[in-house]
């Protein structure tokens, strides 16, 4: 996706790295993704809702086709409340 040297901004492109996809994949550096929308305690203390927004690369074609960089603090295991 990206390296310490060039960060990804809003608005950057890239082929689509869904195979027989001819789509650009458009950086967004924060959209809502699906989650449950149930509520709950981060293990830092934090309340969110899962599903909250993080960035993305989404396909311009194919809005299905989206690529993250990894677990979002809102989709880590959330601790009792």
């Amino acid at each position: 996706m990206s390296d310490a040297s060039h960060p990804n901004r809003d608005g950057d492109v890239r082929p689509c790295v869904f195979k027989a996809c001819a789509g650009q994949m458009v950086f967004h550096s924060s959209v809502q993704l699906p989650g449950t929308g149930h509520v709950g305690k981060m293990c830092d203390g934090t309340i969110r809702t899962v599903g909250t927004g993080r960035a993305a690369w989404i396909c311009d074609r194919q809005p299905t086709h989206i690529q993250t960089g990894g677990v979002s603090r809102s989709e880590v295991s959330p601790s009792r409340m």
